[in-house]
């Protein structure tokens, strides 16, 4: 697939380094809030329903960031310190109406060999007439990281 939008690519490094840090795919603690991490932000959730995760510590979300008209996706997992973390998967640039993340398809757990994954597939229309459909598979590795897996 062709990535046309530099703030994608940008978001790739950022979720690769988020997801470095973020702890294993089980943690002690409080269950994650996804209503909570978003109205703290002063965002609008989305109102379609999104797939349910096969892995308590990875949520789906969709949502308007502030002032946006278009929508966002990602996903929210824990950070090292155990605090939540999000990962955008697609979303407009500060001042543009493009990419927007039009829908969470699915989150399907595979498993590889001796590693379990969450497939994550979404929707995203990056002008007018083009959509695409991404794969990222994530996983969690023997350090307790969780990684995506370039696709």
């Amino acid at each position: 697939m062709t990535i046309r939008s530099n703030k994608w690519l940008a978001r790739l490094g950022a979720a690769l380094a988020l997801l470095a840090s973020t702890a294993g795919w089980s943690q002690a603690g409080e269950p994650l809030n996804a209503a909570s991490y978003i109205r703290e932000r002063g965002w609008t959730v989305v109102g379609s329903p999104l797939p349910r995760s096969p892995n308590a510590d990875l949520v789906p979300l969709q949502y308007y960031e502030k002032s946006a008209y278009a929508p966002s996706c990602g996903l929210l997992g824990r950070a090292a310190n155990g605090k939540p973390q999000l990962v955008e998967l697609a979303g407009p640039g500060e001042g543009s109406d493009w990419p927007q993340c039009m829908d969470i398809e699915s989150m399907t757990a595979v498993r590889l060999g001796d590693r379990d994954y969450v497939a994550v597939v979404y929707l995203v229309r990056d002008t007018r007439e083009d959509f695409y459909r991404y794969v990222e598979y994530v996983h969690a590795d023997p350090r307790r990281v969780m990684l995506p897996i370039p696709t």
